[in-house]
Order: structure tokens, then sequence, then C-alpha cells
């Protein structure tokens, strides 16, 4: 139940990057979705940002997915799409076009539009670090 859960708000949740690492991430946003724990403020930095939207949009079955399943994906990445210039891990594939409809891991958009969190996402240019 959204919003059913203790009340938290002076906290900011920040979920941390590190590729598969917020594998770990994912199980302790499922326990918030379950136990209804919003945060004021939710930040996702590079992997996190997919921790981040799973929490907000509440798709438990999402959150699994992203970091059991859909690594599997062929897309995802590999020495191949590495040998084709779209980097080991296939960034342009996982962070723009599988949240979209009828893509790999569509996100609940309006679910996550009314969620009371501020949310911000972080990430940097490998090319020029920015």
């Amino acid at each position: 139940q959204p919003g059913s859960g203790p009340s938290v708000t002076d906290t900011a949740l920040v979920f941390e990057g590190g590729g598969m690492r917020a594998a770990f991430s994912a199980g302790i946003a499922i326990t918030l979705i379950r136990a209804g724990i919003d945060f004021p403020h939710t930040f996702g930095v590079s992997a996190g940002t997919s921790t981040t939207a799973n929490l907000v949009s509440r798709d438990i079955d999402r959150a699994r997915r992203s970091f059991v399943e859909f690594s599997t994906d062929p897309q995802f990445g590999s020495l191949k799409t590495f040998a084709r210039g779209q980097g080991l891990f296939n960034a342009e594939y996982i962070y723009q076009n599988t949240a979209l409809p009828d893509q790999a891991l569509p996100l609940d958009w309006d679910t996550f539009c009314a969620h009371p969190s501020e949310v911000s996402v972080v990430a940097f240019n490998a090319e020029d670090g920015t």
C-alpha cells in the first residue's frame, strides 16, 4: 500500500551506482515498496537510476527483472556490443529504450509521475567527464 508505512519526512534516499552492484539495492527497493515507505527525496546515481525508477514506479516485478533476467538479454551487452562500439554494457539500449511501451522493461509512467517523491538522477559522460 503506497505511503502506508512509517512517515519519513526529513530523509533523502540515494541509490548508488556501480553496475550490477545495484542488484542489492533492488532488493532494498522491493522491501520499501512492500512496506509502503516513501521518501520526500529519492536520488539515483548511474546504475542506481534503475532502482530509483523501479521504486518510484512501485514496480516490484520490474525491480527484480532489471537485475535478474534483463542481464541475459542479448542487447543488454556483451563482447559483440563492445565490438560494435556500443560498449560492454549497451547503455543506449539499457537507459533510453527499455522503459518505453512494448520494450523489455516498460515503465509505468503514470505511477512514476504520481509518486510524491522529488526524484533526481545523476550520471556522468565517460567521454568528457561532465
